[in-house]
Order: structure tokens, then sequence, then C-alpha cells
């Protein structure tokens, strides 16, 4: 059994309440903190684009917390914040505060976010791995450990277990589907869903043949996916940015203002309708408990020691 130096009992206590009869798990995450979509220099919010920050304070008011996977190089400090593209990222004061008040848990995507299926040199592949450890601990966020998430979804399974299991909880994939509890070893993966935005479903509307490489997936697909695991199972959920109306520009686009899902689409395939997001979240079963991986890792005794 893997013990921690640093069980939270506050954590439990939120994440499984008592007399509480729990079907199964769910985890809400936001990938890389992103705190909104942004456009031109220096970085402003694009019209439309939904705040990190009113996303959290939305899941504060039902109860609910989330995860963060973060890359270490783009969490700058105070009062600097990484703006790449067209992605406004989370500072150490950003991720402090998503932590001590609105109690999300901030975990670890490599260091760079390279594609370590490349790297060969165990040196670097330590420091991409445990080695961004120490860095998350320095400050304060000593859940890191209860997961690694895969940087596009790019590993192996000698890569998992060899620079991953020894110091994490679980390795976050992609693919969907319910972890079934205990998590499996050797490899102990968390199989997660990446939410997509892209191209309208309605293939009779222009919005069907836009230049997206994903199709926007409805609300209800999801819902339906996250409530599998009322079957005793853990399901793992990634949104990126949420946007709201309509906006149009040569590079970036959405229209979330349609009645129906089906015809809801966004140009970058990380964009999803906040009306559509909300959707999701009154559809989960209230059977499930929304929680964070180190919750499961302390229920399921997967927990790591601490350096």
């Amino acid at each position: 059994m893997m013990k921690s130096l640093l069980i939270a009992p506050l954590l439990l206590a939120a994440s499984f309440p008592s007399g509480a009869s729990a079907s199964g798990y769910v985890t809400l995450m936001f990938g890389r903190g992103q705190i909104s979509e942004v456009h031109g220099s220096p970085c402003t919010p694009t019209s439309g684009a939904v705040s990190l920050w009113t996303v959290a304070s939305t899941l504060q008011a039902r109860g609910m917390t989330a995860t963060v996977p973060m890359t270490l190089n783009q969490i700058a400090t105070a009062p600097n914040r990484d703006c790449t593209g067209d992605s406004l990222y989370a500072n150490w004061a950003d991720l402090a505060k998503l932590r001590d008040t609105y109690h999300w848990t901030i975990v670890p995507r490599g260091r760079t976010g390279q594609d370590l299926t490349r790297v060969t040199n165990p040196t670097v592949l330590q420091n991409e791995t445990c080695g961004v450890l120490p860095d998350f601990y320095q400050h304060g966020q000593t859940q890191a450990w209860s997961m690694f998430a895969w940087p596009n979804n790019k590993y192996t399974s000698a890569l998992e277990t060899g620079y991953v299991t020894p110091c994490y909880s679980f390795g976050r994939t992609y693919g969907g589907g319910v972890n079934t509890l205990p998590v499996g070893s050797p490899y102990y993966w968390a199989n997660s869903i990446s939410v997509n935005g892209g191209r309208c479903i309605d293939t009779t509307l222009a919005c069907h043949t836009i230049s997206s490489p994903r199709q926007y997936v409805k609300p209800s697909t999801l819902a339906a996916a996250i409530n599998r695991a009322t079957n005793g199972g853990w399901v793992l959920i990634q949104w990126y940015k949420l946007v709201s109306g309509s906006y149009h520009d040569p590079w970036i686009s959405w229209d979330c203002t349609a009645t129906d899902p089906a015809d809801h689409w966004s140009k970058n395939p990380e964009d999803y309708c906040y009306n559509d997001f909300l959707a999701v979240l009154n559809s989960i079963s209230k059977t499930l408990v929304v929680t964070n991986p180190a919750a499961i890792a302390n229920m399921t005794n997967r927990y790591v020691v601490h350096p």
C-alpha cells in the first residue's frame, strides 16, 4: 500500500458527505488552467468568453469542485500571466485562489508539455514527471501527487510504470469510458473524456462544413457518459475554454445561440458553449459524488509518499 504524509480530512469530508450513499464518482477538469479565450495584445478577453472565475463560482454555488492539469512552464509569477495564442493561463496566485477559495485541485501536466514518447533521456523524463512535483509543493499544491496528466495524450505503458506510478496515484489519458474502482494496476490509468467543440452536428447547416478538426459534442451525450459512473465507477471529464453567445472573426468563431445544441459550433475545438456546459451539470445524477483524484486515491489506497 502506498501511504501519504499529507491526507486532508477536510477534503474527504467534503468529497464524501456523512450519511451519503454514492453510486459513483465524477471529476470535472479544465485543461491547462486557461483563464479565458483572448485575442490581440495585450491579451484582451474575447467578447463572449466565459472566465474560469465565472466557472469556479458556478461550481461553488452547486457544491462542486474541479481539477486543473497545469504545464509548469506556463505558470507565471504574479502579476504576470502567460498569454500564448488565444489563451490566458493561470499564474501561481490564480492557482492558489482556485485552491483556497474554490477548493480546486492542481495537478501537473509536465514541465514543458512536450511529447514524452519522443524523449529517450532518462534525466529529462524524470525532470518532466516526478521532477515537477517539488515546484508544485513549493507553491502549496500539496495534492499534485494525485494525478499526472499526460500531455496531448502521448504516453506508453513503459513510461507510465517507469516515471509516473512511482510518484503519482494516476496517469490521465483520454478515450472516455468509466474507470472501474479500484483503478487497475500496474498502470493506474485515469481514462478521461476530452470535451470537443467543432463543426455543428446538423448536416443540413453550413456550420457542419466549417474548417475544424472535430465535431461539436452535444451536452446530452456528455451527460450520458458521466452518468454511466452510477454503476460504481469513476468518470473524468475535461473542458478547456467556455464561451457564450456568438462571435465571429477570421480565426476564432463560435455560435451558441441556437435552441438545439446540434446547431452549436466553434471553430476552435477547445471552445465549448457555456449554456451546454450548464446543461451537463444539471444532468449529473444526484447519486454521483463530484470529487477529485486525491479523494479517489485516498479511498482506494493509491496514496503516495510526499518528498
